[in-house]
């Protein structure tokens, strides 16, 4: 599996780059700056989502070693533009993840956010304001805004005094947050992104680094991201402990040192069922985002048009530990399960099933009534049929509104 790096110079981008701009440049000085400021401000990201997998120093840099481990040796065909792209969306794409106590009042108060939210993802809490959410449905809705607030945080002092000294040699900083704002996004909504569009003086293509953000983002899925020694934090939290149970199992995937469409290989040992369902429905999510990649790409400046991104995860070295795991298929003995269907062993009169049709009927009578208006109970049928077929048996049919 690959190898983690422990610092922005352990990267393979990072090498890249320094091939291309001197060390002591301005804007090499000033994008290190930003990965600094941004690893230091990614710390607050636990004290509001303590039950989430960590979003700081560590995972900014899984994510620029998964971008390196997909662009493989193709690496050297990044220009500086897009180097210092990559590494600048890297950085901040979980900025909106760190919330003041006052900023995140103002989400929790954004009536139009708030219900759009519930509409598309709770629907049985509308009508409920924030303060009566659950608090793990609380830390969703925030973490779902966390895309579209980079530029927000940008405006708090710190952040504001560091991006006016924005070396002009740099892409357009509107690109910069539009590359981490599109890890948020719909694929659809990247296609007609104005600020994705490649850029002729940077000689950068913006929609091809927002690809590798989005795909590099999901890729950082081993245990460096769920470390053993937090776990007891979130062991109280089901949702969050599936989370972290799933990282904890991964061992990461292998990337290939030239890029290539064959699978992905992955690597997992799980403890049980439970973990192995979500770590495959993960890879599941893999898969979709590496499909979104293949069909965006031909909106991509020509030369990465071509990038082989891998079509799918390789799965066979996902290990079951203690428990088997595989296709299986249940199989009934049809007329025992016909007797059992017909009432035969359920009741010890068999008429009982009339009764029980016939309750069915009023009941979804009485609960149109209820809930059609225009329903008029007392003009309802319920309509009852008996016949006989040429073998002799008996048939009984109940039909209602």
């Amino acid at each position: 599996m690959m190898k983690r790096s422990k610092t922005l110079e352990d990267t393979k981008l990072w090498h890249v780059y320094l091939e291309k701009v001197p060390e002591a440049d301005e804007r090499t000085v000033w994008i290190k700056n930003v990965y600094e400021m941004a690893a230091a401000n990614l710390k607050g990201v636990c004290q509001e989502f303590r039950n989430y997998t960590l979003h700081d120093k560590t995972h900014v840099l899984n994510v620029l070693d998964s971008m390196g481990g997909l662009l493989g040796d193709w690496i050297g065909r990044l220009t500086v533009g897009e180097l210092e792209l990559l590494i600048l969306a890297a950085s901040l794409h979980d900025l909106g993840m760190v919330y003041t106590k006052e900023e995140k009042e103002l989400c929790l108060e954004d009536e139009i956010k708030y219900k759009d939210f519930l509409r598309v993802h709770c629907p049985e809490l509308i009508g409920c304001i924030p303060s009566d959410w659950p608090e793990d449905i609380q830390q969703w809705y925030l973490r779902t805004l966390h895309p579209f607030r980079v530029s927000d945080v940008l405006q708090n002092k710190e952040w504001k005094e560091l991006f006016e000294r924005y070396p002009d040699e740099i892409v357009p900083r509107r690109c910069v947050l539009a590359v981490c704002q599109a890890h948020g996004e719909e694929p659809r909504e990247l296609r007609d992104n104005r600020d994705l569009e490649y850029l002729d003086a940077s000689d950068a293509d913006p929609l091809f680094c927002a690809l590798l953000l989005r795909l590099a983002d999901l890729l950082d899925f081993d245990d460096t991201r769920a470390p053993k020694v937090l776990y007891s934090y979130v062991a109280n939290n089901e949702k969050s402990r599936e989370e972290w149970d799933k990282h904890q199992a991964s061992s990461g995937f292998r990337y290939p040192k030239s890029p290539s469409t064959k699978e992905l290989p992955y690597k997992a040992r799980c403890k049980n069922p439970i973990i192995e369902h979500a770590v495959r429905n993960f890879l599941d999510w893999v898969d979709d985002e590496l499909d979104n990649c293949a069909r965006l790409q031909r909106f991509c400046k020509a030369g990465w048009q071509k990038f082989p991104f891998p079509r799918s995860v390789l799965r066979n070295e996902i290990e079951s530990d203690g428990y088997m795991s595989g296709d299986f298929c249940l199989t009934m003995d049809r007329d025992q399960v016909l007797k059992l269907l017909m009432g035969e062993n359920l009741y010890d009169n068999r008429d009982v099933f009339v009764r029980e049709l016939l309750q069915n009927a009023i009941d979804a009578t009485l609960l149109r009534g209820q809930m059609d208006d225009a329903f008029i109970l007392e003009e309802s049928r319920i309509d009852f049929w008996e016949w006989s077929d040429s073998e002799g048996n008996l048939w009984f049919r109940i039909d209602d509104q």
